[in-house]
């Protein structure tokens, strides 16, 4: 790649439109020829730190000393102020608000609703695959985990948001974050008209909140607790959305690669699927605990496909990074691709291995892995999107022989989280019992 001033020139052809078009293959490319190595980025929005080693990683996500804020860009324009784009004390007010609800959700509820959402999934898609092959496997899966986040967490049935208003977040969150990487010309008619349709989209999703309102307070306690806060810095609907989208995307993100790896799989899941079929119906959170190799998928998955695959943060004073100086207002981007496959963590890393975390438990978190991040704002609900994840699983290997479509992974999309740009279309074929 050619650089500037040994900083990576992203700013002339091909690379300026591989950033804009597909800028998490560009990650993947340096975490494979840099490994390990941090690396000055020039850009159209300046020159960004990527931080790809393990070390830098963990000083910023920890950020002991509090040197790091968040950065948001385009996400707080566009949603305000929530749980998603606060910093500091209103951050924390928002935090313990809404963690002790995602904390409470019990393994066992997980897996009896993830159960029921996906086992409907499963049928809708093998019902569209005889129809047509390959199926199309996004929508069905994110408003599973919609509805399963959405019932766990919120306390509330997914029938009342309807679809069309995930539709509308998904789109919400594509726009602010193509915003983020690139220097928008707002006078451009592309970008005015861009713009005009996101203030049309968050309009029309606050004025559905606003709608069904009422309804959502006398279905859930939690949402009740909610309305009638006496934090100052509580928006509802941005609260609401915020809680959604990060509960379902991520988790509906890694179900994804996991299916996409496991159709290349054949043996792997005629050997995962023998065992699960020696267990009755209904699966419970212990026989899903005695299937290493499920749970091993699922790792695996989160390792190599990071559902975010780098997270932002901007410096709020001069510090150092390693040998970079970092001045206030700079911003740093950490690769949790490039700190996942950190040879010094993980044998061949650049390989999606399916024993590798064999015999880890679902009750153990991998403290190397950093898909869920570190640190104070580490995701809450991680143990819900493992255990969500692996029951999902069970429920697609348990009714369905997956074969891969395209065996081509990228190019890839990052919008609300990694997936495959052209989706992840695969075919079904119900398991004879």
């Amino acid at each position: 790649m050619r650089t500037i001033d040994s900083a990576i020139d992203l700013c002339v052809p091909p690379l300026s439109d591989d950033w804009l078009l597909d800028p998490c293959s560009i990650f993947y490319s340096l975490a494979k020829e840099l490994p390990g190595e941090d690396v000055w980025l020039d850009t159209a929005v300046g020159q960004l730190l990527l931080l790809q080693s393990s070390e830098s990683a963990n000083r910023v996500l920890l950020n002991k000393d509090r040197v790091f804020d968040k950065y948001f860009g385009a996400h707080y324009s566009v949603f305000g102020l929530s749980r998603l784009t606060a910093n500091g004390d209103a951050w924390r007010k928002l935090r313990d608000l809404s963690q002790p609800k995602i904390t409470s959700v019990t393994k066992e509820n997980v897996v009896a609703i993830s159960q029921l959402q996906y086992r409907a999934a499963v049928n809708r898609l093998l019902a569209k695959a005889t129809r047509q092959c390959p199926v199309e496997m996004d929508e069905d899966i994110d408003y599973a985990a919609a509805a399963t986040i959405a019932e766990l967490v919120l306390g509330i049935d997914s029938e009342t948001l309807g679809p069309d208003f995930l539709t509308d977040l998904k789109i919400l969150f594509s726009l602010t974050a193509a915003m983020n990487w690139q220097d928008i010309d707002l006078e451009h008619p592309q970008n005015v008209e861009t713009l005009h349709q996101v203030k049309l989209r968050i309009q029309k999703c606050r004025s559905k909140l606003a709608e069904i309102r009422p309804q959502l307070i006398s279905q859930s306690p939690f949402i009740d607790d909610l309305a009638h806060s006496d934090c100052d810095d509580l928006d509802f609907a941005n609260e609401l959305i915020t809680l959604l989208v990060a509960g379902y995307e991520t988790t509906a993100s890694a179900i994804c690669w996991a299916l996409q790896m496991l159709a290349r799989a054949t043996s792997e899941q005629n050997r995962i699927r023998a065992q699960l079929l020696e267990i009755p119906d209904p699966i419970g959170l212990d026989d899903l605990d005695k299937i290493p190799a499920l749970q091993a998928v699922a790792q695996e998955a989160l390792r190599m496909f990071p559902p975010v695959p780098v997270v932002g943060r901007v410096a709020n004073s001069q510090t150092q990074i390693g040998k970079s100086a970092i001045q206030a207002g700079q911003r740093v981007l950490v690769s949790i691709i490039a700190v996942n496959q950190n040879s010094g963590a993980f044998e061949n890393p650049l390989s999606f291995d399916f024993n590798r975390f064999e015999g880890t438990g679902l009750r153990q978190n991998q403290p190397m892995l950093k898909s869920f991040g570190s640190g104070n704002r580490v995701c809450p609900g991680q143990q819900i999107a493992l255990v969500e994840i692996v029951t999902a699983l069970a429920e697609f290997l348990r009714m369905t022989n997956i074969r891969v479509a395209n065996q081509k992974l990228a190019p890839f999309s990052f919008g609300v989280s990694l997936r495959r740009k052209s989706g992840h279309s695969l075919e079904l074929h119900p398991v004879s019992r």
